[in-house]
Parts: structure tokens; C-alpha cells; sequence
């Protein structure tokens, strides 16, 4: 099976409380019970003016957003917003309303949502159906405690939460932390350290940490991707084996990605849908359920990769590299020009994309590329992997 990885950027929001012409005070109401489906752990099924949509369920972010398209979904333009990106950019982006905006449990009106980048501009060759991203305003403003049971795969509410009724479960250190917006924070013990991880069901990571801990480690991933100055490239290193201790009732082992100067730890999906969790924001707890007593590691999915390449811009960019040293004969942000003396075009980028990204030993093919001296950047944003199988984007 061979697979690959598509980086895209969601720069972080904060909701803006102005009052725009014509605004109307949300409305919200919940059914506690029915359950929302979380198809592959991440993505829930959102009806929107009637629209059946598929979003990315993120507890990373509190406030959903919508992937911006030509003509805005049909949702009612209330005017504008100007935000500040990861990378310290000016961007203006939209602010939408939906008359309606429902999951199977939650019923919202007059829902108004952030425009995003769409996540089709960074990969021509692939159209996702994804369509935006599920924030935890959705199920905090039910008031209620709320299950992610990722064993059976959904979410639902609890009314009158009693501990007493959930025996299996036990406490995670955990706080709830926010300017405007209150995310979910863990503490963990890693390799006996006490660290704090921002709780983030969006990263499609297991841990990534800010701080390189030890000057050894196992693998490196260089890799490319867009901001609104143009492309940039990064590098992850991994450690394996990591001995991450919940509590005194769970201890397991993970590999750890270590991003130089992100602004926090994360917890990403790779490890969150090996329990079962209850959040409970009223009472500010966390509460974890062991599902697996399986290692969990997120550098598996790199076993069979060695390069990728991907379509950005109308350039075929060597876009990731699994290589631990630097002596791997192409370098990531290099432009491909020929395969296999095929000059690379508008035609065929397509179709060449898919046979790069299907073979692993590239060495097999005859290529000649473009040298792109891109100059390392430390990623400080929010970054979400796809995974691409046999040259396709899968979810």
C-alpha cells in the first residue's frame, strides 16, 4: 500500500463580537437522544440550510468555519473580518450565516461561521469533500456533558452526568483556557515529565511537542507548504517509544513529532481515538476511558514513503521527504520538470502526480527537477494531515 501525505494550513480564529447589519442572536436547542456519527474518528455530518455537508470535528478550534467557495455556499454575507495568521499576515476573511446549521444532535439558527482558505488550493489534482471544520462551540452550547466514544465511533450528550454511572472512566488533569474561547488543556506525564497538551482532535498527529527534548531521535520529515507569501518548507522529527502516562490507571507508548516554537503542545487524533472521552466543561473535567492497549504511533503511515509529490500552483513540487539525512537525491521544494523525459504539463500533471506518488523507490523513474533553495521555516501553526493511498486523497 502505497501512501502519502497532503500538509494544509487552517490558520487559528478568534470569533470577532461585533454586531454586524442585520445580526440576529443565535438560537440553539440539542436532542440528547440521538448521536452523531464520527465516520473515520473525524468527520461528522452537518446539514446547513438543508445541505448535507461533511466537516472535520475539531476540538482544536471553538468556533466552526466554512471552506470558502465561489459563491460562498449560498450563506447570507455579513461582512468582513480582518484576522492575524500564524505567520504574523493581515488576512480579511468572510463572515457567513447559515439560517440553519444542524448535526444529528444540535439545531442552530442563524449560525454565523469564518470563511477558511479552501483546502483545494493546495492540491489541484485532488478534490476533497470536506467542507469545513466542526468547532466545540456545537456541543458547549448545549450546556451538557458530551461522550466521544470513539470505539463505536460517535458523539452524544449526557444528561445528569453522574461519575458513579461510568466506572471504567477516570480523571485527567485537564483545565479549560481562553482569552474569548475555552479550549481543552491535558497534562500528561511524558517520559515522567508533567507536559500540558492542548487537546486537538483536528491534528491528525498523535503528540506533537514544541521542545526537542533529546538530541536523538529516530526519523526527520522535511515538507512543503503555502502561506499567503508563498512556499515555504519544515521539517518534523520523531521520536518513538515514548512512555505517556495518563493517570495512575493508564500508561501507554507513543511516538512524539517535535515542532520547533509551536505555541503549544498538541494531542492530536492519532492517539485520542484510542480512548473514549467525557468532556465535561461546567465542572472543568476530563475523563478518559482506555480503549487499545496497543504502542500508538502516527510514523507508521511513513513506513512506505520515501518522497511525495504534489500539484501546487500548476507546479509539481517535491512537497515531502521521509529521509533521515540530507543526501536523499531530491530535496523538498524542488519543482519537477520531466518523468521518464515526459515534460511535466497542464495535461498530464495530473496523471504524473499519481505515478510518483504510487512509486516508492523513485530511483526507478527518470527525473529531472527544478532546484528550489527554500529556506527552513519552524511551523508555528495549526497543521492537519490527509492521507493520500495509491496517489489519491482518501479521508
Amino acid at each position: 500500500m502505497k501512501k502519502a501525505i497532503i500538509i494544509f494550513l487552517i490558520a487559528n480564529i478568534l470569533n470577532a463580537q461585533e454586531k454586524y447589519p442585520g445580526y440576529i442572536q443565535e438560537r440553539n436547542s440539542a436532542d440528547i437522544s440521538k448521536i452523531d456519527k464520527l465516520v473515520d474518528n473525524q468527520y461528522v455530518e452537518v446539514v446547513i440550510n438543508g445541505d448535507k455537508q461533511k466537516f472535520l470535528f475539531d476540538t482544536g478550534a471553538y468556533f466552526s468555519s466554512i471552506f470558502q467557495s465561489d459563491n460562498n455556499h449560498g450563506l447570507e454575507l455579513m461582512g468582513k473580518m480582518k484576522i492575524g495568521s500564524a505567520f504574523n499576515e493581515s488576512l480579511v476573511i468572510d463572515r457567513l450565516r447559515a439560517k440553519t446549521f444542524n448535526t444529528s444532535i444540535t439545531k442552530t439558527e442563524y449560525r454565523v461561521l469564518n470563511s477558511a482558505p479552501s483546502i483545494n488550493e493546495l492540491n489541484k489534482c485532488e478534490v476533497s469533500a470536506l467542507k469545513g471544520v466542526l468547532g466545540l462551540e456545537t456541543y458547549f452550547d448545549t450546556k451538557l456533558p458530551f461522550l466521544l466514544d470513539y470505539k463505536n465511533q460517535n458523539i452524544k450528550l449526557i444528561e445528569n452526568f453522574d461519575r458513579k454511572n461510568f466506572p471504567e472512566y477516570s480523571e485527567v488533569t485537564s483545565s479549560y483556557k481562553g482569552l474569548i474561547a475555552k479550549l481543552i488543556f491535558v497534562d500528561l506525564l511524558v517520559n515522567g515529565k508533567k507536559e500540558r497538551f492542548l487537546f486537538d482532535s483536528g491534528a491528525d498527529v498523535s503528540i506533537m511537542m514544541k521542545d526537542i527534548k533529546e538530541e536523538k531521535y529516530d526519523s526527520m520529515i522535511e515538507f512543503t507548504y503555502f502561506t499567503s507569501t508563498g512556499l515555504q518548507k519544515a521539517k518534523q522529527l520523531i521520536k518513538n517509544k515514548n512512555t505517556i502516562q495518563l493517570n495512575k490507571n493508564i500508561t501507554v507508548s507513543s511516538d512524539i513529532m517535535y515542532y520547533e516554537n509551536t505555541h503549544s503542545n498538541i494531542l492530536g487524533i492519532q492517539f485520542i481515538k484510542n480512548f473514549n472521552w467525557i468532556i465535561d466543561k461546567k465542572n472543568r473535567k476530563v475523563y478518559v476511558k482506555q480503549n487499545t492497549k496497543e504502542n500508538i504511533s502516527n510514523s507508521a503511515r511513513f513506513k512506505n514513503i520515501n518522497y511525495l509529490a504534489v500539484n501546487q500552483g500548476g507546479k509539481l513540487i517535491v512537497n515531502l521527504s521521509t529521509f533521515k539525512d540530507n543526501k536523499n537525491a531530491f530535496k523538498v521544494g524542488d519543482e519537477i520538470l520531466k518523468v521518464n523525459n515526459q515534460s511535466i504539463t497542464p495535461q498530464n500533471i495530473c496523471e504524473m502526480q499519481s505515478l510518483l506518488n504510487s512509486t516508492k523507490d523513485w530511483s526507478n523513474l527518470k527525473i529531472e527537477t527544478n532546484i528550489n533553495n527554500l529556506k527552513p521555516t519552524l511551523r508555528t501553526d495549526k497543521i492537519t494531515v490527509s492521507v493520500m493511498e495509491d496517489g489519491h486523497l482518501i479521508e
